[in-house]
């Protein structure tokens, strides 16, 4: 299924928000949206652990109590603390981070991927409409008219 954006003409979406600590994947999270649902997926990476995994206290000491429930990673180390969150939630794509750490390289990719079944067959009508109006044109102008 898709989302009908008009009768007759669907849109599948879906989005994979990866988030990268010095070249290695962190977070990953894949969005798949639907007009039944939107399905949310989150990878965690072996650089870190889960942000779920912390109590508020231990997310209090990491100075992390600003995040509330929000779920994601958090690597702390000698270097620091950094925490990455992907919200994606009610329509919104979001990124939170973070970061007391130093020497850390932070970065991120954003992967939409639209898909419109059936496109050709609207591509192939909007053709057709474009032809005629272009013959009409073309017809009046022949005939004198404007």
């Amino acid at each position: 299924g898709g989302l009908a954006v008009a009768p007759g003409l669907e849109v599948n979406f879906g989005a994979v928000i990866t988030t990268y600590v010095n070249g290695a994947p962190a977070l990953a999270t894949t969005l798949t949206w639907s007009d039944n649902s939107q399905l949310v997926e989150q990878t965690i990476g072996a650089l870190g652990q889960s942000l779920d995994a912390l109590s508020p206290e231990q997310r209090a000491q990491l100075g992390l109590s600003g995040l509330g429930d929000a779920g994601g990673v958090v690597i702390a180390d000698a270097d620091g603390v950094t925490a990455l969150v992907h919200n994606v939630t009610d329509g919104a794509l979001q990124n939170i981070i973070v970061n007391t750490a130093t020497g850390r390289s932070l970065s991120q990719e954003v992967d939409v991927t639209l898909t419109l079944p059936g496109f050709e067959a609207v591509q192939g009508a909007l053709l057709l409409e474009r032809i005629g109006i272009r013959l009409d044109e073309d017809m009046r102008v022949s005939i004198g008219g404007t």
